[in-house]
């Protein structure tokens, strides 16, 4: 008989097809609330085909299994200056995840990779028994369900869906229901991940634009103009916040009403006159112009009025230019106040680097990249962080196809350790080259032509009707879980106890960590016993 090999492995492996596993694992725990993440890695002597895995010892309702597809990718122009990477090629990674196909083959010298995802809410607390059985081949796993639960997720966590993508892949009208259909399983995925705030388009967002260039409309206020006075129908906008509410969305941030890179343009607004559609501002007209003041003056009043209608004062942020530089300040600070004067007290999210932003007070929430947080954490003023494609050296954590699953995951931990507000990322589902120049298949082309490392553009894959997620994916889910299990073990102890202990394990600001796969599980593991001990 031909022999098979199984065996279970952490879902922190990023195993190529002629790859062996690093760390086997046959054992561990997990909290009541949480989803398990494992892999489970299948090898034969010879080609086998019709082989199939199966499961025994645990209710299969809270188990799903999903194939690793493999994606060609690199690291497009970035260079590489530290050595915590799993590739530095160009070549084929593991990536995308699809439901289990049930039956399968294997070539000889070759592994089967299948991903394991266990849903702890729907199992009993205690020891679970199982046993994973391929051909003649079976192995045993213990996984342990603890009497305790996660607290709930206080981090603001969004990662921006681009709703033209999602329009474009999928073939659908902005807001029909044949989109909210698609965006629907859109945004499970997104709150399945841990993201809680949702980025929206009051108008076209004029982000990843080329000068002079447009991306397709998506907006979400109906404009009208009519003898040189503007008028506004919110229901688009009320039907989004409704409908993303229901579905685990808590907090909106809007669209820039400035361009991105210095605020010098304004986006493009679709307006409804009596003789038709018309295309108003955009690239050709200043941020400051009277033209586009008047169109605030009268837009950002009933937009506060509508939120408080809403009951979201408290939810929803403005955000008035992507990533603005320090020769921008002074322009940024003319149309903050401008916008300030208009929405009361409602507040200003931005991306920015220059720690004068903040220190001036031109906006409440300052989103920074993990490069650049460092000034804005010795001063001890709360931020939101982010990263994105150049912040790929110096052990940063990033989400890149070349990175260690432990690379990206160690975001949770670090969350915690430097007091952030959140996290934020601009690419959940960005499917264009660079600027936005043209639409790109996320199966065959991964880094916006060459421009972004592949890995930054996004974390799921479109499917008939939906999307999939990806091994970075669950990874982020798992990074956002580590930072709850801190938060549960400091309501049980305190603030300064966990800092401590991730102090003492290593874990210090933004760069140091210990680089293994073995120290992240059992960290957790330890977190896990020390929710346990303290919580009888």
């Amino acid at each position: 008989m031909k022999k098979v090999s199984i065996s279970t492995i952490s879902s922190l492996e990023k195993l190529f097809k002629d790859g062996k596993p690093c760390l086997k694992i046959n054992k561990a725990t997990a909290l009541k609330n949480e989803k398990y993440n494992m892999q489970i890695v299948i090898s034969a002597e010879e080609t086998m085909a019709d082989l199939s895995l199966g499961i025994s010892g645990i209710d299969s309702c809270a188990v799903r299994l999903f194939d690793i597809g493999f994606v060609v990718g690199g690291s497009a122009w970035m260079e590489f200056k530290d050595d915590y990477y799993v590739s530095k090629e160009f070549r084929q990674y593991p990536d995308f995840l699809t439901e289990h196909e049930g039956v399968f083959s294997i070539k000889a010298g070759e592994i089967k990779c299948v991903f394991v995802q266990i849903d702890c809410s729907l199992l009993s607390e205690g020891v679970q028994e199982i046993r994973f059985i391929c051909g003649n081949a079976q192995t045993a796993f213990s996984l342990t369900v603890l009497p305790c639960k996660l607290v709930k997720n206080d981090l603001l966590l969004t990662n921006w869906i681009h709703m033209d993508c999602l329009c474009d892949e999928h073939n659908t009208a902005p807001f029909s229901k044949e989109f909210y259909d698609i965006f629907e399983k859109y945004l499970a995925l997104y709150t399945e991940m841990g993201n809680n705030m949702l980025f929206t388009p009051l108008f076209t967002p004029p982000i990843d634009t080329a000068v002079e260039g447009e991306r397709r409309t998506v907006q979400l206020i109906d404009v009208y103009e009519k003898d040189g006075k503007y008028t506004f129908d919110f229901h688009k906008l009320r039907a989004y916040f409704e409908f993303a509410l229901k579905r685990g969305i808590s907090y909106f941030e809007f669209s820039q009403l400035f361009t991105q890179w210095g605020a010098k343009s304004c986006p493009k607004v679709i307006v409804q006159t009596e003789a038709g559609e018309k295309k108003l501002f955009g690239w050709k007209t200043s941020a400051d112009s009277e033209e586009y003041m008047g169109f605030l003056r009268a837009l950002l009043p009933a937009l506060r009025e509508e939120i408080i209608y809403d009951g979201l004062q408290e939810k929803v942020f403005f955000h008035i230019s992507d990533e603005p530089k320090t020769e921008d300040i002074d322009r940024y600070k003319k149309l903050a106040t401008f916008v300030r004067e208009h929405i009361g007290e409602i507040k200003i999210l931005d991306t920015v680097s220059d720690v004068d932003y903040y220190k001036q007070g031109l906006l409440d929430v300052p989103a920074v990249t993990t490069r650049s947080a460092e000034k804005f954490i010795e001063e001890g003023f709360p931020c939101i962080l982010y990263y994105c494609s150049v912040e790929f050296d110096g052990y940063l954590s990033n989400r890149f196809f070349c990175m260690p699953s432990q690379r990206t995951r160690m975001i949770g931990y670090q969350l915690y350790a430097n007091n952030a507000l959140g996290f934020l990322h601009w690419g959940f589902n960005f499917y264009y080259s660079y600027l936005s120049k043209e639409k790109l298949n996320p199966y065959e082309v991964s880094d916006a032509k060459g421009y972004f490392p592949s890995g930054d553009c996004y974390l799921v894959y479109p499917v008939k009707g939906g999307a999939v997620p990806s091994l970075r994916f669950m990874t982020m889910l798992e990074a956002f879980q580590d930072y709850r299990a801190l938060k549960t073990l400091e309501a049980l102890t305190d603030k300064v106890y966990v800092q401590k202990l991730l102090l003492d394990e290593g874990v210090k600001g933004l760069k140091e960590y210990p680089h293994s796969m073995e120290w992240h599980l059992s960290f957790r593991e330890k977190v896990n016993l020390l929710i346990l001990e303290n919580s009888r």
